[in-house]
């Protein structure tokens, strides 16, 4: 089953499946271990709000990964993949995926 992931803009991102993390053409971006999002490379990217949004919040220092990326996993495309009404800002929070540009 996969999960749609969007931009606080309301901007489809992407989608999460079997606990990774993909982009909207299906690259594979990080990995997600319960509610925190780590990139491939394991740095921290955020949490996972919501069950479709990845946010950072900012005064937050990232924590140390405790485990390796788990091997990339080859992706289904999800069904949906339109945007969604834009969310007002949270605050004390960036969006997390706006390094993926």
């Amino acid at each position: 089953m996969t999960q749609s992931i969007f931009r606080l803009n309301g901007e489809y991102f992407g989608f999460i499946w079997e606990a990774n993390l993909f982009d909207k053409n299906s690259k594979n971006i990080g990995w997600v271990d319960g509610k925190e999002v780590w990139t491939t490379n394991n740095e921290y990217l955020g949490e996972l709000l919501d069950g479709k949004y990845v946010l950072r919040a900012i005064k937050l220092e990232a924590p140390n990964c405790k485990k390796q990326c788990p091997p990339q996993a080859k992706p289904v495309q999800p069904i949906k993949n339109e945007n969604i009404p834009k969310q007002p800002p949270k605050k004390g929070y960036i969006d997390a995926l706006d390094r993926f540009k």
